[in-house]
């Protein structure tokens, strides 16, 4: 049941994506989402690389 919610609530934001996300909210989930995740990314991948070399 949960997971027609969800999957409903999906498409429904899919096809109002433009509409609910205005550009301030894009913006916010860039900063604080996405590129904190690209940076633990990078620490992991790399910090860890090279200090087992």
């Amino acid at each position: 049941m949960q997971r027609e919610k969800n999957f409903i609530w999906e498409k429904f934001i899919l096809r109002n994506g433009s509409f609910l996300l205005s550009q301030d909210t894009k913006r916010f989930f860039w900063i604080h989402v996405v590129c904190p995740l690209l940076d633990v990314f990078h620490f992991i991948t790399f910090g860890s690389g090279f200090r087992g070399m």
